[in-house]
């Protein structure tokens, strides 16, 4: 003998919750209420169906009706922290800055590039600031942070080119040297000697132009202090760059590479109609670029194809803080830089 099946329910075992008629397969969705009102078990906080939930709700979407952007991808990883306002940034900035870079707490580390010893201020988003004694009488034309977030410094005393690392607490050692080299393209003359750029890589190499000859891009390893050279560019090499997902780029005269340290190939990403004095990769692929016609570039990586983001005036160093701010350091040593900023998108 033959019944009526109960009001809202289904004809299979698709029903995820016999207790609730509006909770069906065959309900209409309602995304972030929490119910899985459709009873597909996909999670009712990822609307546009990219595995990844919305921000505000666990996850780092940052537009959840896309399903073309995602967090690392259309999707800025959001930080935590918000880095240094450039108001803070001036009012702490030390004569002779030469370079910029932040860490994943939002500081920014500022070297100096003066008469005498040289220094790196690393200076919080709150603008406490902590001094890092440089090597001897050394200049600091470039610095970067490794991995374990020490200070690592392309160095110089006028005849000497070295690279070296943040030791004990606040104070840098001298670690390896190499060939001095001239010839910059950079307008300040206190940017003519050896590397204006340095990078370092997850296996503890610090990547350093021109350090056995012009062109030459060198492996400096900051656990041993042995040196090695990758390839020889043809020109003067004045960017390096190791990005967020393992790959290593560097700027001779017009043209920016793609080097595979495995190989040891370079490959043209890009060629500008100016020297290329430096460059900084976002986490989606996007160079922007700095080059000697007074002029940013930005590169979009999934177009293949360039265009001017900014024009500006005097040579600058570039960084992009971890909130996303494109930062522009003008350098002018050995007086006080000045900075400007863009806020990038996701």
């Amino acid at each position: 003998m033959g019944c009526d099946a109960p009001t809202g329910s289904v004809a299979d075992s698709g029903d995820c919750d016999d207790g609730e008629g509006a909770v069906n397969p065959g309900e209409v969705e309602v995304y972030y209420d929490g119910v899985d009102a459709d009873c597909d078990g996909a999670s009712d906080y990822d609307a546009d169906g990219d595995g990844d939930d919305a921000e505000g709700y666990g996850g780092g979407d940052c537009d959840d009706g896309d399903a073309g952007a995602y967090t690392g991808f259309n999707c800025r990883p959001d930080p935590g922290c918000v880095s240094v306002s450039l108001t803070t940034l001036a009012s702490k900035d030390p004569s002779g800055g030469s370079d910029l870079v932040y860490d994943d707490s939002c500081a920014a580390y500022v070297s100096t590039l003066i008469s005498g010893t040289d220094y790196v201020y690393k200076i919080a988003a709150d603008g406490t600031s902590t001094v890092i004694t440089g090597y001897s009488n050394y200049n600091i034309p470039a610095m970067t942070l490794s991995p374990a977030g020490k200070v690592v410094v392309s160095h110089n005393d006028n005849s000497t080119n070295a690279v070296g690392q943040q030791v004990s607490g606040t104070t840098i050692s001298n670690l390896v040297t190499g060939t001095f080299t001239t010839g910059s393209s950079w307008s300040n003359s206190y940017m003519n000697y050896c590397s204006s750029s340095i990078a370092v890589d997850d296996g503890n190499c610090a990547w350093t132009p021109n350090f056995s000859g012009k062109g030459t891009l060198v492996c400096a390893n900051l656990s041993s202090g042995a040196k090695s050279t990758l390839l020889t560019l043809s020109d003067r090499i004045e960017g390096v760059y190791w990005t967020a997902d393992n790959g290593l780029y560097a700027s001779a005269g017009k043209v920016l590479y793609s080097v595979n340290t495995s190989s040891a190939a370079s490959t043209t990403v890009y060629t500008a109609s100016a020297t290329i004095l430096d460059f900084v990769v976002d986490y989606n692929g996007d160079v922007y670029m700095e080059t000697s016609g007074n002029e940013i570039l930005l590169y979009d990586a999934s177009a293949g194809a360039a265009i001017t983001y900014a024009s500006v005036s005097g040579d600058g160093k570039l960084a992009i803080s971890p909130d996303g701010r494109l930062v522009r350091l003008i350098l002018n040593p050995p007086s006080a830089a000045t900075y400007q900023e863009w806020t990038l998108g996701d």
